[in-house]
């Protein structure tokens, strides 16, 4: 319970999920309660190196790791904005027919940059050709946009590394089209 007498609802981990944690991917070894009752859980550094405990957040609190809930909700959040956007959305519109299968893909996309997880094999998702025909001001609303939706998610310091590593892809996908 917290001090408003409500009941706390954990994000809690498996066995084998990725989280970056402090710009290392780690992987969840065995999960556990504490003391309190509240989930943890043991994690190692994918190469099987150093291995710490991680004790997971809250629903609605801010991530102060990068993990496959986390990039989901940046991907809800910011599509959420793409679709409600005069700029951007008739060129997002054009290249994505289905938007959930579209959501799942780039989920599985991103965890593959953030956790280096399989990504999404083939070619790049539809959207990404939209990406290569955004203009200069087209990839600063997606860019914002992008920002707004993971100071959302995450804690202020890892919004800012999540973006900055978003920008790069973007930059790099715009520059292979």
């Amino acid at each position: 319970m917290n001090p408003r007498g409500e009941q706390k609802v954990w994000i809690e981990y498996s066995v084998g999920e990725r989280v970056l944690l402090d710009g290392e991917v780690y992987e969840v070894v065995s999960t556990q309660r504490n003391r309190w009752g509240g989930p943890t859980c043991r994690v190692g550094t994918v190469e099987g190196g150093r291995k710490r405990w991680l004790t997971p957040r809250t629903e609605g609190q801010h991530a102060a790791v990068v993990d496959k809930r986390a990039i989901g909700d940046v991907i809800e959040r910011f599509y959420e904005r793409v679709r409600g956007d005069d700029l951007l959305a008739p060129v997002f519109d054009a290249k994505v027919s289905d938007w959930d299968a579209h959501r799942e893909r780039m989920g599985r996309t991103w965890c593959g940059v953030f956790l280096g997880e399989p990504a999404e094999p083939g070619a790049p998702p539809p959207a990404y050709g939209a990406l290569r025909a955004l203009d200069a001001p087209q990839v600063d609303r997606w860019a914002a946009l992008f920002e707004d939706a993971a100071r959302d998610v995450f804690v202020p310091e890892l919004a800012a590394e999540v973006v900055e590593r978003a920008r790069k892809t973007a930059d790099a996908l715009r520059a292979e089209g």
